[in-house]
């Protein structure tokens, strides 16, 4: 896949625009994220869908389905199932894959250079976003119980407020942080990429081959049957698709 960027410094994303894409960003972002652990329950959320529509609605679809192979197969084996509550792939693989939309400038030798830039910087949010994960699981145990005393009470109407609001307080909370971490993190990258060392830029490209690797590797020491490295091998044909 070729990202050689040619982009003149006055075609860079403005303020503005970056505010909009954030604002698009966040509205989807957070309606995929749902399907997690809060609604839906299709696996839209996860990162190999998830990241893929999100490169369609910023119009770097190629971008989106590499970051979500790559970390599809990192977390492959970190389910939120239960009472699991892993750092959040979605949230992650969606940051990521946003950065396509700034344009940045690199040579066609270090094409992946950017992106992979923007995988480290987003990483650490995939922590950030498990702990607010955590905090709206005690808020739906606690709308849970108050529904179960409504349903013994009969007020229909407050049970279907308590379930609605449960819902709508995961989508907004989710929205702003995906706006506030998406407009900072961008802002940052578009900042600080162009005053990278040239010797960093390489190792980043080859970033974006190493980490799905990484991610095979993992997936291939516990497959347990067909099943599993039928997925491998899709999931490791369409990375070589992505970067031929």
């Amino acid at each position: 896949m070729d990202r050689t960027h040619v982009v003149a410094p006055d075609a860079e994303v403005n303020p503005v625009d970056l505010l909009w894409l954030c604002l698009k960003l966040s509205t989807l972002g957070a309606l995929l994220w749902l399907d997690r652990t809060h609604a839906f329950q299709v696996m839209i959320s996860r990162p190999i869908v998830a990241a893929p529509f999100i490169g369609v609605l910023l119009g770097n679809p190629m971008d989106g389905l590499l970051v979500g192979v790559t970390v599809e197969l990192l977390w492959t084996h970190h389910l939120p199932m239960g009472s699991a509550t892993p750092p959040d792939e979605t949230a992650f693989a969606i940051l990521a894959t946003s950065t396509g939309i700034l344009g940045l400038e690199t040579e066609t030798a270090l094409a992946h250079a950017d992106l992979m830039y923007g995988f480290a910087v987003f990483l650490p949010v995939a922590y950030l976003y498990r702990r607010v994960d955590l905090r709206l699981k005690e808020t739906n145990s606690r709308f849970s119980r108050q529904a179960e005393k409504a349903l013994e009470a009969r007020r229909l109407k407050m049970l279907a407020r308590l379930n609605w609001g449960g819902l709508g307080l995961a989508y907004g909370s989710v929205f702003a942080l995906l706006f506030v971490t998406s407009l900072a993190g961008l802002s940052f990258i578009s900042a600080t990429f162009p005053l990278l060392p040239h010797f960093l830029l390489k190792p980043l490209h080859f970033m974006a081959f190493l980490v799905p690797l990484v991610g095979v590797a993992s997936v291939m020491s516990s497959a347990r049957g067909f099943k599993d490295m039928a997925v491998l091998i899709l999931a490791f044909g369409l990375f070589i698709y992505i970067l031929r």
